[in-house]
């Protein structure tokens, strides 16, 4: 992290700014003066003369919108067969017709735990036999699989990810 005064911090960047709007420098002297390159030294004249110092601010790198997401349906039944059939990414794309890395991202995304690390008669963990975890399921609205959701309060092993909960399974 930077200190306060950097020149790519915000008060930084409002030198070259005013050297460019309020004394009239040309693009280049500036930016060759506060060595950052000419779109830079545009970008940041520009922001000033549109917001004033509020310009100089960082702005967030989120994009506004993922057009190209997932839909929730898709994550959603991919949830689903992960934790009902206990089937790896392959399988499941192959069902759905998605590429193995996009399931695999929706199942990351989610706290989903790989195959390998689950103990195949138990569920996820060895030492929690009669419970399974669910990371991320209420975000989509998914019911429990076989039992009441019981939020965690006495977290195994150092805690979970903030809204993760267990669900029971009937031992019959």
């Amino acid at each position: 992290m930077s200190h306060d005064n950097a020149i790519l911090a915000p008060k930084g960047r409002l030198l070259p700014a005013r050297c460019i709007v309020e004394d009239r420098w040309p693009l280049r002297r500036a930016a060759e003066r506060f060595q950052v390159s000419v779109t830079t030294a545009a970008r940041w004249a520009s922001r000033y003369r549109e917001h004033g110092e509020d310009g100089m601010q960082d702005r967030s790198s989120r994009p506004a919108r993922s057009p190209r997401r997932t839909r929730v349906r898709t994550e959603r039944r991919i949830i689903g067969l992960r934790v009902n059939r206990r089937w790896g990414p392959a399988r499941i794309g192959y069902l759905l017709g998605l590429h193995p890395s996009t399931v695999h991202k929706v199942l990351s995304r989610y706290g989903m735990p790989r195959l390998a690390w689950q103990d195949w008669v138990t569920g996820p963990t060895s030492s929690w036999a009669s419970l399974s975890l669910v990371t991320g399921a209420h975000q989509l609205g998914l019911p429990p699989a076989n039992g009441d959701a019981a939020w965690n309060r006495n977290t195994p092993r150092g805690g979970l990810p903030e809204g993760s909960f267990y669900v029971a399974h009937s031992c019959q």
